[in-house]
């Protein structure tokens, strides 16, 4: 996939348009897709199958930033995946949660983390779809993988999806 369509792909999935600071010190963020308080708790983990590297989506930048990942991390993630559905040519984008930014502001934190996703997935979608681009979200969460992968025992796996060409 050219990287301009996946940069327009995050760019109207996550990029973060505006940025305040609101009550309790949490920064909320304006983006095209809704999140609960405007708080975004979900972090785009991109996992490039052929380079096998692994970057995180920075939405205030508007870029990936590469992960120190073990090679063996990064294979052992992508067997995990690619027995639900072989990723082929496309990109792995894994959602990491991270409920310590909805609990300093709500309680039943996972409540309205599983609610974004959703809506982060059903955009996606339609997006992927403005794009020309072929998604397909995948039905497994991968938390103790995506933890292992990054090394961040504080994220929770909230899911998956697949980004290719048409």
């Amino acid at each position: 996939m050219p990287d301009e369509k996946l940069a327009a792909f995050l760019w109207y999935s996550a990029k973060a348009l505006s940025l305040n600071q609101g009550p309790h010190n949490l920064f909320c963020q304006h983006r095209y897709v809704p999140s609960a308080g405007g708080l975004y708790p979900i972090d785009l983990i991109v996992i490039d199958v052929h380079e096998e590297s692994v970057s995180v989506y920075d939405p205030i930048a508007h870029a990936l930033c590469k992960l120190d990942a073990a090679e063996e991390n990064i294979a052992a993630f992508l067997t995990y995946s690619q027995e639900v559905l072989n990723a082929g040519s496309g990109t792995l984008i894994w959602f990491a949660a991270r409920p310590e930014k909805v609990s300093a502001k709500y309680t039943h934190e996972l409540s309205l983390i599983w609610r974004d996703v959703g809506a982060l997935i059903a955009s996606m979608y339609l997006i992927a779809e403005a794009l020309s681009l072929n998604y397909c979200a995948l039905g497994v969460l991968g938390s103790q993988e995506l933890q292992t992968l990054t090394g961040d025992a504080a994220i929770l796996g909230a899911g998956g999806c697949i980004l290719g060409s048409r």
